[in-house]
């Protein structure tokens, strides 16, 4: 299934803008947008799903990198993020299909996909297992399901509910759901991308770096549901 999910925003959120005290690295280079695609096996005619597109900083990149050929499926449920993300893909980049997902539905064709990435979006997922069983229907046996989430930063926040809350998750409750839900999991990278601080004048205080992880898990390809 040749469409890697174009960042699917269920209570798909984008990314908040980051005020950043490190101007000069550019987010391609910061998000590790070129191991993302390798992760997610890109090529030309690869058909994928962003889930949680937002304004489409990765659907964007997704459809040069699946060319004219291929299809990217940009997947969100906030109205306001529809409208930007379709701003932003304008009438140059026909490979690009917006489809407006529910909070436990992205609206995916069946065993298509190649691919789906979901970048700091699947915290949000209120019904998490709904989603995940209509993501690994999506997939073509085979196709990879990549995750990239913020690291919970404070040490009292163990519960799920409070690192939600926060707008992160722990990796280890995201593994257990990719396997009740039916995926292999194929690589886990607990210190994947280090994010630019928020800027600071007061040096005494400056937060350390946050840090995301990174899940990389598949439809089992003898999986036919």
């Amino acid at each position: 299934m040749r469409i890697v999910l174009a960042c699917l925003s269920i209570l798909l959120v984008s990314p908040p803008a980051v005020a950043q005290d490190r101007p000069s690295v550019p987010r391609d280079q910061w998000s590790r947008v070129d191991d993302l695609f390798r992760e997610l096996g890109v090529t030309a005619g690869s058909h994928v799903a962003d889930v949680g597109a937002g304004q489409g900083f990765f659907t964007t990149r997704l459809a040069t990198a699946v060319g004219p050929q291929g299809r990217v499926y940009a997947v969100d449920v906030n109205p306001v993020s529809l409208r930007e993300l379709k701003n932003a893909i304008g009438d140059e980049r026909p490979n690009v299909e917006i489809v407006r997902g529910d909070e436990d539905d992205p609206h995916l064709p069946a065993d298509s996909l190649d691919a789906v990435l979901v970048v700091n979006a699947y915290h949000e997922f209120a019904e998490y297992r709904a989603m995940l069983a209509h993501l690994r229907a999506a997939l073509r046996p085979g196709g990879r399901l990549v995750l990239v989430e913020p690291i919970p930063s404070r040490a009292e926040d163990t519960t799920r509910e409070a690192q939600t809350r926060r707008h992160a998750i722990a990796i280890e409750f995201v593994e257990q759901d990719l396997r009740e839900a039916g995926f292999e999991i194929t690589k886990k990278d607990g210190g994947f991308i280090t994010r630019p601080r928020p800027h600071t004048d007061d040096t005494t205080k400056r937060a350390p770096e946050p840090t995301d992880w990174l899940l990389v898990a598949v439809r089992p390809p003898g999986d036919g549901r």
